[in-house]
């Protein structure tokens, strides 16, 4: 099986973009990037508050593009750590992620994997592109890349079960993006990755860890409940094309 290229390197526009979009635009995750970028970028703060509407995609370039410069040797530093770690095992998560989600990399030859300068963890699924933080240890890294690289194949089988659902459907606030991100990490449990990454368990989304499936079933989390269904699946000897199929007529019950 042909697996896809993964190219790690850090572009500061892809920066800018990640800032631009959670910082800017109108979007689900403010606060949480608000709690994220701010406290390593006081100095970007700062320039937001006195920047004019028109003027803040501008600030945040100039502010992005000297950070980098000022900062480049650690940043280049860091795309150098994680390209050692990863190469040793690289293969072997991307062959395995294949095996566990049924399916192959056909249509994925590449990936872009970008180490940023703030600490958000965005995937675009179109340009197959996703970002960590240069800030990250490998051992932090590596678990953030899994998690994002899973999405890339997760969503690559789930067109395939269900070739009418829209790609609109694979993002924010969406049931189907939801279910994605509670079951990127249940996936990177799986043994067969801990083995290769043992700090990927329990990388997620911990608001699924923090409410309950229904309000009138809250023996488990929804993350919980659908962990509990694919580990009996799995245990049954069913394949996950069976556990999504049924997991999709319960999505609607997410949040």
């Amino acid at each position: 099986m042909k697996l896809p290229t993964i190219k790690i390197s850090s572009n500061p526009q892809l920066s800018v973009d990640t800032v631009r979009i959670f910082l800017i635009e109108p979007n689900g995750f403010r606060d949480t990037a608000v709690e994220q970028i701010f406290p390593d970028h006081p100095g970007l703060k700062t320039l937001l508050k006195t920047a004019t509407k028109n003027n803040k995609e501008e600030t945040v370039k100039k502010y992005v593009n000297s950070y980098f410069e000022k900062n480049q040797q650690k940043i280049d530093s860091a795309v150098d750590e994680i390209k050692t770690s990863w190469a040793k095992i690289g293969e072997r998560v991307l062959s395995t992620l294949a095996e566990i989600m049924n399916t192959d990399w056909q249509g994925i030859p590449t990936l872009t994997w970008d180490v940023g300068v703030v600490g958000m963890y965005p995937r675009f699924l179109d340009e197959k592109i996703f970002q960590t933080y240069y800030l990250q240890y490998p051992f932090q890294a590596i678990p953030t890349a899994l998690h994002e690289i899973t999405h890339f194949i997760y969503f690559k089988k789930w067109a395939e079960l269900f070739p009418g659902d829209t790609k609109e459907m694979f993002e924010y606030p969406d049931p189907v993006w939801h279910l994605s991100e509670l079951m990127a990490e249940a996936i990177n449990s799986d043994e067969r990755l801990r083995i290769l990454i043992p700090d990927a368990e329990g990388h997620g989304h911990p608001i699924y860890r923090n409410v309950p499936f229904q309000k009138n079933k809250q023996d488990f989390s929804q993350y919980g409940y659908f962990a509990k269904k694919y580990l009996e699946f799995k245990k049954a000897g069913k394949s996950i094309d069976d556990f999504l199929k049924e997991a999709r007529e319960e999505i609607k019950d997410i949040l």
